[in-house]
């Protein structure tokens, strides 16, 4: 075992007994237990890659990780600081487990968002093709809002979603 996994799994845990539900939440801790999921655990580490660039990545964000848990340790006033901690923190890690894991940003109360939109779009083309044709039902919406709600749940099982408050 590596000493930054060692060191980031031992702080997670400690977070993770010490903080209240509500402080979790505002330290995003449960997208920080996800990344950590993937990135530390070989048999969940699927990124295989001969690419220089991308070893020197995952190397980042490990340190990425280790750092934001030092960070939040301290930390008196988590809910002022919450949207700040993830679009500097956070999102960057995300970002690139979002291009090389697979991840999702719907956790949280993003999915709500994310089902919305996805609602929106079918109720649009459901509208269109009810003004221009004999056609009127909602197969659009409904199919659309299965499929948001079917993705969501298959990276939540695979705990591949992060977000704000998550």
């Amino acid at each position: 075992m590596e000493e930054i996994e060692k060191e980031v799994k031992e702080r997670l845990s400690e977070l993770d007994s010490k903080l209240s539900q509500k402080e979790k939440r505002y330290f995003h801790l449960q997208s920080i237990k996800n990344f950590v999921f993937h990135i530390f655990d070989s048999k969940n580490n699927i990124y295989k890659s001969d690419s220089r660039l991308k070893l020197i990545n995952l190397k980042r964000n490990k340190e990425l990780i280790l750092d934001y848990l030092k960070k939040i340790e301290n930390e008196e006033n988590p809910k002022e600081k919450s949207m700040e901690l993830f679009k500097n923190e956070v999102k960057v890690i995300g970002e690139f487990m979002n291009r090389n894991f697979g991840f999702v940003f719907a956790g949280g109360k993003i999915k709500y968002f994310v089902f919305l939109i996805w609602m929106t779009c079918g109720a649009f083309i459901d509208f269109v093709l009810m003004l221009t044709s004999k056609y009127s039902s909602y197969y659009f919406i409904i199919g659309l809002l299965i499929l948001s709600i079917s993705r969501i749940l298959l990276k939540s099982k695979q705990k591949k979603v992060y977000g704000p408050n998550y």
